[in-house]
């Protein structure tokens, strides 16, 4: 069995994770730059295989690779495959076969079951019957834990906005206000504890938003919902990193093009003697 081994490498521009036979020049690459969060190559050290510095993106991209290089060391370990093309062709395979819907066997017992009970109903999870949020932001919101739920830490970034005490207080709390708001409307997010909000809620909560009228005000809150991740993130109340580009879903704007007066009628306009309209409400004469 070849013995492979897996480092990041930049290839015809782009940033690849390239997978090779030891002992051998044999090489296979594959893209992983849109896995990312807006990664600057400035910082990339080749030698250390990792981002230099302490920003949060930054951060966020060497857990990022981390993972990657978990997830295909154990796909190696697992498959042992020849070479990187093969490697990547049954990760392929695996993702095909575990995207469809297993199949049922309809056995006579099976039917009866199908036959006896009705269809079970969707389960709610646990979190969503927490309490709702309350609007009173000037009382004091005990310091945030991991487990605390989203709805508390937001008004507890709230509270301090309003409460600052190096340097004026901020205005701008009301847009965390407002997704506050949108997240008791949805109901199922704003309960779930901090450590727990990850890439599948956040995805959830941008389609959730589709689904209301006009887009529900999408990029503003998804770019907000964001942002108090990130502040989490800086916390350490979570270790999630989120990697959907929801700008690209955003409903596109519809521009409605504005009429204008014909010649006709601006030279209809000019000419109207206004005495002979009616005048409404009392006389000033």
């Amino acid at each position: 069995m070849a013995e492979l081994n897996l480092t990041f490498a930049r290839k015809n521009g782009r940033f690849t994770l390239c997978v090779t036979i030891k002992g051998t020049t044999t090489r296979h690459y594959k893209t992983i730059e849109d896995l990312l969060d807006k990664p600057n190559f400035k910082l990339w050290d080749s030698r250390k295989q990792r981002f230099e510095g302490s920003s949060i993106s930054t951060v966020r991209n060497n857990k990022i690779l981390q993972d990657i290089l978990e997830k295909y060391k154990q796909l190696i370990a697992r498959l042992h495959p020849s070479d990187g093309n093969e490697l990547f062709r049954m990760e392929k395979e695996i993702e095909l076969v575990e995207s469809r819907p297993k199949p049922v066997a309809h056995t006579v017992k099976n039917r009866r079951k199908v036959a006896s009970k009705p269809p079970k109903k969707r389960i709610v999870p646990a979190y969503n019957t927490g309490p709702k949020p309350s609007y009173d932001y000037d009382t004091p919101v005990p310091e945030p834990t991991r487990r605390m739920p989203l709805h508390m830490y937001i008004r507890w970034l709230i509270y301090q906005m309003r409460h600052e005490k190096n340097k004026k207080p901020s205005k701008n709390y009301q847009t965390y206000v407002n997704l506050l708001h949108k997240l008791e409307k949805e109901g199922t997010i704003l309960n779930i504890p901090l450590e727990e909000i990850d890439n599948a809620i956040f995805i959830r909560f941008g389609k959730w938003l589709l689904s209301q009228p006009n887009g529900g005000n999408f990029k503003d809150l998804m770019k907000k919902f964001k942002c108090v991740h990130n502040k989490a993130f800086e916390h350490e109340l979570n270790d999630n990193v989120l990697r959907y580009r929801y700008s690209k879903d955003a409903p596109k704007k519809t521009s409605v093009k504005r009429k204008t007066l014909t010649e006709e009628q601006y030279q209809r306009f000019v000419t109207m003697d206004l005495s002979s309209i009616e005048q409404s409400g009392p006389n000033p004469e």
